[in-house]
C-alpha cells in the first residue's frame, strides 16, 4: 500500500493525471464540508509541535485526495500523510474551503506560488 501511495504522490508531481481527474470536472463528487470536530481525531499534545525535518505539503481535488490516499467502503478520504524520508502530506485544495479562515489565508499564499512556468501572483 505505501508503494503505490508513494507512486500515487510521485505522480501528482505531473502536469496530467490520468485516473480521478475525470473526477474532479464531472460534478459526480461532492465536495466534502469540513467534517465535525468528533469525527477528525486530534493529534496527542506531544505531537502538536512542527516536525524536526521539513514535510512536503500537497494540495489536490478532494476526487484526487481520495483516490491517491485510498479509502474503505462506505468512506471519503479527506488526507493523508506518506512518512517517507520527506514526509508527504496530501491534503484537499484549500482554495475550495474560502469560508475557513485557515484555508483562505493557505490559498492565498498558494497563489503567490510560480506555476506552469508562469510567475506567481503579486500583490
Amino acid at each position: 500500500m505505501l508503494k503505490q501511495i508513494a507512486v500515487a504522490f510521485a505522480a501528482m508531481l505531473t502536469p496530467a493525471m490520468s485516473g480521478p481527474s475525470a473526477l474532479a470536472t464531472s460534478g459526480d463528487f461532492p465536495l466534502p464540508a469540513a467534517p465535525p470536530a468528533s469525527i477528525v481525531q486530534p493529534a496527542p499534545p506531544e505531537f502538536w509541535s512542527p516536525p524536526d525535518r521539513p514535510v512536503a505539503l500537497m494540495f489536490a481535488s478532494p476526487p484526487e485526495v481520495n483516490y491517491i490516499c485510498g479509502t474503505q467502503p462506505g468512506y471519503i478520504t479527506l488526507a493523508c500523510t506518506l512518512d517517507t524520508e520527506v514526509p508527504r502530506t496530501l491534503m484537499p485544495n484549500p482554495c475550495l474551503y474560502q469560508h475557513e479562515y485557515y484555508a483562505k489565508l493557505l490559498c492565498h499564499e498558494l497563489g503567490h506560488v510560480t506555476r506552469r512556468g508562469q510567475p506567481g501572483w503579486r500583490h
